[in-house]
């Protein structure tokens, strides 16, 4: 939890800072460990919401390191991009990351001090590069990574959008078939007092449970829509929706092969930057898996074993077959993290592929049975008209 700190400084200033802190309590003693006078601590909601959506992290990234390259300090970088922001709550974000780098705390220690915006994996990266000099190549590393990583998540919602925009508006058509059109056929078909069709009768039935309690089932479709957007908004609740999906026969491969890439890309980034394989298997792992306790465990008991992470990974589910035999000619080879890559390269332009396919024959067959509904409601509707028509003959 984030609490917004104010202490007294060495020249009697009064300013303020967030701190990471399990409680209010705690952030004021971190403030004191570190030699503050300490006047308050106020939890606090973040800037804005969601990280991605507030603050383009890869952007960022990607200026400081052409800053870096253009011969700037970090600091003058960080008050250039500072200067430059247009947006107050990013501005903010960034006078806070100087404000800690002014005090003589490393890059690494303040970017983790904003989880929401600087993820676990860019930290790693930062510290590690902290300790061979190296940042510039770093930041242009991470970014490289988020570039590929998102660019295939947008991919995958390009090919989902237009069937799902299909879905929504035969939907919309078919509730409206029900609630505007059909009540009044069944007004005029009432007064003719001849029996309806069985199909006719429950059409009638449900558009009438729709009018007659309207109120209901906007607030169960409100409700509806509340809860998906809650779970889109709670990591954990998407994550674990995820774990679940793995199960499934054919969406399950998808995702599966969408977090090996995933996973593979961000272990070969952690190590080229020179993380040992350990503490990036820590960073790594998460991004494969929110199970990663167990995971992590099973796989460092193989790797202390004597166990290759070829063999490792196989053992706990994190490996296909072609991404086993890749990995265990990386690692006789000496190019583990060129391997990964590659992997990571592969899968990912299997799932792009198989996903775009799986879209070309949803959208026909999507059509096909919104076509079919819809003109099963008017077929039912005409039903009873054609009847009249045949009696009147």
């Amino acid at each position: 939890m984030r609490f917004r700190v104010r202490y007294l400084t060495g020249d009697q200033r009064i300013e303020q800072r967030w701190v990471t802190a399990s409680d209010a309590a705690a952030a004021l003693d971190q403030m004191h460990a570190e030699g503050y006078v300490a006047l308050g601590a106020r939890a606090a909601r973040p800037v804005w919401p969601s990280g991605r959506a507030g603050f383009d992290t890869p952007l960022f990234t990607t200026q400081l390191a052409a800053l870096l390259g253009a011969g700037l300090g970090l600091v003058e970088s960080l008050e250039a991009l500072a200067d430059n922001e247009p947006t107050p709550a990013r501005r903010e974000l960034l006078a806070a990351l100087l404000r800690d780098l002014r005090g003589g705390e490393p890059l690494s220690a303040v970017l983790a001090r904003f989880p929401t915006e600087f993820p676990d994996l860019l930290c790693a990266c930062v510290r590690a590069a902290e300790r061979t000099g190296d940042l510039r190549a770093a930041l242009l590393r991470y970014g490289d990574y988020r570039s590929r990583s998102d660019g295939l998540r947008r991919r995958l919602i390009t090919a989902l959008l237009y069937p799902l925009l299909v879905l929504a508006v035969g939907l919309a058509v078919t509730g409206f078939l029900l609630l505007a059109v059909v009540p009044r056929f069944a007004s005029l078909i009432a007064d003719s007092g001849r029996e309806l069709p069985w199909a006719t009768g429950l059409l009638f039935e449900a558009s009438g449970s729709l009018a007659a309690q309207p109120l209901l089932w906007l607030i169960t479709l409100a409700a509806a829509v509340a809860a998906i957007a809650l779970m889109a908004g709670d990591a954990s609740q998407r994550h674990a929706l995820a774990d679940r999906l793995v199960q499934l026969p054919l969406v399950g491969s998808l995702l599966l092969r969408q977090k090996l890439a995933r996973f593979c890309r961000a272990l070969a980034l952690l190590l080229d930057g020179g993380i040992p394989l350990s503490p990036a298997l820590d960073v790594a792992l998460p991004l494969a898996s929110r199970a990663n306790d167990a995971t992590g465990e099973r796989l460092k008991r193989a790797l202390q074993a004597g166990h290759p992470l070829s063999l490792a990974l196989a053992e706990v589910g994190l490996a296909t077959p072609l991404s086993n035999r890749l990995l265990r000619a990386g690692e006789g080879s000496g190019q583990l993290a060129a391997m990964l890559t590659r992997v990571a390269d592969f899968h990912e332009d299997e799932v792009t592929r198989d996903v775009e396919r799986i879209a070309r024959v949803a959208e026909p067959l999507l059509m096909l049975a919104l076509g079919l509904l819809i003109g099963g409601v008017v077929l039912l509707l005409y039903l009873p008209i054609f009847d009249l028509a045949g009696g009147l003959q």
